[in-house]
């Protein structure tokens, strides 16, 4: 089964949906971050000046992790909350990039791309949301079996786990 599109624009117009997210998660970091869990956690990455792991849910570092460098850069108030703002779709758009490009399923990758567009519209500015995040990687864990349903190598059963982690 063709897990591609005929015409590459649709790969393109997934990038370019991502990359809009991001410029409107710069223009309105302030709503993203200043608001409930969000505002919670990088609250306690600037006091603390580590990550917050809460509740064990681990899969929230990764999105903490350019905040962190923007702390330790120094830099100011803004440009952390606005690192953390963007964060969530560059980090989308980086399990867009490995379902699409890295394992071939254009399909799964649209199914990224509507589930942030259409299905979580209306928590575009509640971005602490590990469901979403969830999700992302579950479509990733899909996207790799799909490709290697046999999961023949050591490397493709760490992926597995480390996802499962990442989702639960």
């Amino acid at each position: 089964m063709d897990l591609r599109f005929s015409q590459p624009s649709f790969r393109r117009l997934g990038y370019l949906t991502l990359g809009v997210l991001s410029l409107m998660a710069i223009i309105y970091f302030r709503e993203r971050t200043l608001f409930t869990d969000a505002a919670y956690q990088v609250f306690h990455l600037i006091v603390d000046g580590k990550p917050l792991i809460a509740h064990s849910r681990f899969g929230n570092v990764l999105v903490q992790v350019l905040p962190w460098l923007a702390l330790k850069a120094q830099l100011p108030l803004q440009w952390i909350l606005i690192a953390y703002s963007v964060s969530y779709p560059l980090l989308f758009g980086l399990l867009y990039w490995l379902i699409v490009d890295r394992l071939g399923n254009e399909r799964l990758g649209w199914v990224l791309v509507l589930l942030f567009t259409l299905l979580s519209f209306d928590t575009f500015y509640h971005i602490q949301s590990e469901f979403y995040q969830g999700l992302a990687f579950l479509l990733l864990l899909f996207a790799l079996i799909w490709k290697y349903p046999r999961l023949e190598r050591a490397w493709l059963w760490a992926a597995a786990v480390v996802l499962i982690a990442l989702i639960a």
